[in-house]
């Protein structure tokens, strides 16, 4: 019958014997054969669930993990527990973070760039201070570079994010002053008269 399969074959002078099929098997009404049900072995990175009706083969399935979005990262492992399938769950990264497009882990981002916002999908480069300009606070995984203008008697060329005095600033020549104005580009300008 159906869910059975020959134990031992019929003769002259016994019947057949069934035997109830193993586990992950089933046999057809009239089929004396066990065989493997359908989707016993499911493909990598998926899971098996449900269970094998034994005279058909049919109600095993593979569940197919879905992977994280850009920005997103593992929350919750992909998994079935006694046959009970669990989705992956996934969450923002956090800001200093990123996470490419089925990635499902989280990377911090490198020397010189950033990601401000949470769900990043890739980390931007620091921008650099302009012409006149000095870092305020340094670039940071999770903040870019602020800038302020630099102090009286100083420079900053473009990208320089640092202040430096600007040239013929303090006069050593006794007897000698100061004229002209300082270039906050180039530090050039003053000159010692």
């Amino acid at each position: 019958g159906a869910g059975e399969y020959e134990n031992t074959t019929c003769t002259t002078s016994a019947d057949r014997m069934c035997r109830a099929v193993g586990a992950g098997n089933y046999s057809a009404a009239g089929d004396n054969v066990q065989r493997p049900c359908f989707n016993v072995e499911c493909p990598s990175g998926t899971f098996r669930t449900g269970e094998c009706d034994t005279s058909t083969g049919a109600g095993f399935r593979c569940e197919v993990c879905v992977d994280c979005g850009a920005g997103e990262y593992e929350n919750t492992t992909c998994s079935a527990v006694e046959g009970a399938f669990v989705q992956r769950t996934c969450r923002p990264v956090e800001p200093g973070f990123y996470s490419a497009n089925g990635d499902n882990t989280k990377t911090e981002c490198g020397i010189g760039t950033f990601a401000a916002v949470a769900g990043g999908s890739k980390c931007s480069l620091c921008s650099s201070c302009g012409a006149g300009l000095h870092e305020a606070t340094p670039c940071t995984p999770s903040a870019d570079r602020t800038c302020h203008a630099v102090d009286a008697d100083h420079y900053s060329a473009d990208g320089d994010n640092a202040q430096r005095p600007c040239f013929n600033a303090n006069c050593s020549v006794e007897g000698t002053f100061r004229t002209g104005s300082c270039d906050i580009a180039t530090g050039f300008g003053y000159q010692c008269e």
